[in-house]
């Protein structure tokens, strides 16, 4: 998420300044105060500026070293076309030149801190991350009133999976962040050749091969179905208590008995397994030096149908603006391809490929009212809202009838 797209969502400079406060307080075992600064002109040298760019989503200060450029300019600059990418690279480099006169608010921080021109600091979702490019390290902190569930959740599977060399090692941590190395690399969607970009993405789906190994399982689809719901019933009650227009029996009861009414076969075996649970290719990051893939953002992996990972990477259905028109191309679009078994998310069967489709919506239905029982006070993703939409429920309903 972008600091606009936060903006909206949140009280984004309070939890932000809290976060960084308590933050930094920690790590310099020290108090630090840090508030919006009203008045730029009266600099203190006691204290660390620093300024909020939403168009790169980047808080830095006037300074800000070579290294924090560079990495800005590499994060934005992966644009296929010649013109675009000049354009975005001026852009970026006015805005990180401007000494603040482009940016949105300015934060102090006080006393100062060291390091300050070499600190990026990025906001995101449910985390701060504060990149260190004169010491090489990324230090993630769940932001400030936020459930630390999903944090704790991703810092474990990290710290138990070292076996894995796709994931990347932990430091140092606490109860409200970790350290891990800066990697050189781009994330898979700004990987601008097509070929390449093809190339990854099959190693990406041979790395969820491995990923799943040996912990399939067989299950049921009557008895899976059965826990979906229960699950999904069970979450939407709490999301009820966050807000009064979330009602299960009146927006969502109707859409996932029916969902889980069109299962035939029910007595059919299916698989479960190791699931990563937000695969999408933001979450693949590819180091320059080598093409070496990493996945990052284990906060919701768990126990999945093999289907639901793959068919996020492969469709972008994390995407909910596109989510409709992506699912159609999988159910009807998916033809003249090499299917391995039953199993295989690309099975010529159309009937079988609604089921898997339907098994796919009930399990991101649950991973969204999850993710959003995570947010703290009213706050709900966009997502959700969606989900609970009684138009949106009829797209999905005609594409599986």
């Amino acid at each position: 998420m972008t600091i606009s797209d936060l903006q909206k969502r949140e009280n984004f400079y309070e939890i932000n300044n809290k976060t960084l406060e308590k933050y930094f307080s920690e790590i310099n075992r020290l108090s630090h105060r840090v508030k919006i600064c009203r008045d730029i002109s009266a600099y203190s040298i006691n204290k660390s500026y620093f300024f909020t760019y939403p168009r790169v989503n980047a808080i830095v200060t006037k300074d800000n070293s070579r290294k924090v450029r560079e990495y800005i300019y590499k994060e934005f600059s992966n644009n296929p076309i010649l013109l675009k990418r000049f354009i975005i690279y001026f852009y970026t480099r006015l805005l990180l030149k401007s000494k603040g006169r482009f940016s949105d608010k300015c934060i102090s921080i006080e006393p100062k801190i060291k390091d300050e021109d070499s600190l990026l600091i990025f906001p995101g979702n449910k985390k701060i991350k504060i990149f260190n490019f004169k010491e090489n390290y990324i230090d993630n902190i769940i932001k400030e009133s936020f459930i630390n569930n999903c944090f704790l959740k991703e810092l474990d599977f990290r710290l138990n999976n070292t076996k894995y060399d796709f994931v990347l090692g932990v430091e140092r941590y606490s109860n409200r962040w970790y350290r891990e190395k800066i990697i050189d690399g781009v994330s898979l969607p700004r990987i601008s050749d097509k070929n390449k970009h093809k190339i990854f993405k099959e190693n990406v789906n041979n790395i969820l091969d491995l990923l799943q190994g040996n912990t399939k399982k067989e299950i049921e689809m009557r008895e899976y179905v059965g826990k979906l719901v229960y699950k999904i019933k069970k979450g939407s009650h709490e999301l009820e208590n966050k807000s009064a227009k979330f009602n299960f029996e009146k927006n969502l009861e109707k859409f996932v008995m029916y969902l889980a009414n069109m299962i035939e076969n029910k007595k059919d075996i299916i698989l479960l397994s190791l699931s990563h649970g937000d695969m999408q290719e933001g979450n693949v990051i590819i180091r320059r030096a080598d093409d070496k893939i990493f996945i990052v953002d284990w906060e919701t992996w768990g126990e999945r149908t093999i289907w639901y990972d793959k068919l996020m990477f492969n469709y972008n259905l994390r995407n909910i603006y596109r989510f409709i028109n992506n699912l159609k191309q999988y159910i009807y679009n998916c033809k003249n391809i090499i299917c391995k078994d039953k199993n295989d998310i690309f099975t010529t069967d159309l009937n079988r490929r609604k089921a898997i489709a339907i098994f796919f919506i009930l399990e991101d239905l649950l991973w969204q009212i999850e993710e959003s029982n995570n947010f703290p006070g009213d706050i709900v993703s966009y997502s959700v809202e969606k989900c609970f939409n009684g138009n949106f429920q009829k797209e999905i309903i005609r594409l599986l009838v």
